[in-house]
């Protein structure tokens, strides 16, 4: 039977993702206004990745009652009260970087462009591509999603329900650019399905990551390689979303088989 405190837990998790979701809408009307009206594109730019942050926001407007009797110092040394194990976010990478491969090797495979003529973008691309992924959802969202959210859910569920869980309102949360895409029928479906099952995929990854080590800069290092290796792949964004999901699936579902068979961390 559900107890109070229960209820009220959930009722404010509830409050802060329907904020979150409702200030990702304001934010995004805003930077479509100022399209609209024809701004300067450095001042667009940055209003799409202020709007990345979104769940940050949200969790600074609800902290207080959030996070009764805890200052926002308190709230954030907790986040990286665990010193960051190198060994495992030199690991995710590498993981993360061999999904990225062998998305392009898959591609190739079946009669897209040779792996061999695979190139990278410029450096200064890749630099701006650098900054501009960093600064927009990995430090924009994770303190909402995995410093707050994720273990609020934690304490009435297990770590793979809690990842699945979130992971699924982090994904819908994207349903605005799903919309703006600029696929319909068929391939928008297709679109949708591939980014929910990949996105998804990643929150249990990253809930399970940080059993390991909990620390909010690993969220953080996952979610960014995520949206930075996803740009350098050079395959067209329908296709490489299956795979990334595909990928991103089989990696979830063997971290979860891996995690069940051993102790959780103390």
């Amino acid at each position: 039977m559900p107890t109070a405190r229960t209820s009220s837990s959930s009722s404010s998790i509830t409050g802060y993702f329907v904020l979150s979701y409702l200030l990702f809408w304001v934010l995004l009307g805003v930077t479509g206004f100022l399209i609209f009206l024809k701004a300067p594109g450095p001042l667009v730019a940055a209003m799409k990745n202020v709007c990345a942050w979104a769940p940050t926001f949200a969790l600074a407007i609800l902290f207080r009652r959030l996070n009764p009797g805890t200052s926002w110092k308190d709230f954030l040394r907790a986040q990286v009260a665990e010193k960051p194990r190198a060994g495992l976010f030199l690991a995710v990478l590498a993981a993360q970087a061999g999904i990225l491969v062998l998305a392009r090797a898959v591609h190739s495979a079946l009669g897209g462009q040779p792996f061999a003529a695979w190139t990278l973008p410029a450096p200064a691309a890749l630099a701006a591509a650098f900054v501009v992924n960093l600064t927009s959802g990995p430090l924009g969202e994770e303190l909402g999603w995995r410093g707050y959210a994720l273990p609020r859910l934690r304490r009435t569920r297990s770590t793979t329900a809690s990842g699945l869980l979130l992971g699924l309102v982090w994904g819908f949360w994207h349903l605005p650019l799903w919309l703006m895409s600029g696929f319909s029928g068929p391939d928008l479906l297709r679109y949708v399905l591939a980014f929910l099952a990949a996105i998804v995929s990643v929150s249990v990854l990253i809930a399970h990551a940080l059993e390991r080590n909990r620390n909010i800069l690993l969220a953080v290092w996952i979610h960014f390689w995520f949206n930075f290796l996803v740009q350098l792949a050079g395959i067209d964004i329908l296709a490489l979303m299956t795979y990334i999901a595909v990928g991103y699936g089989f990696a979830a579902v063997l971290v979860v088989a891996l995690a069940e068979r051993r102790p959780a961390a103390p």
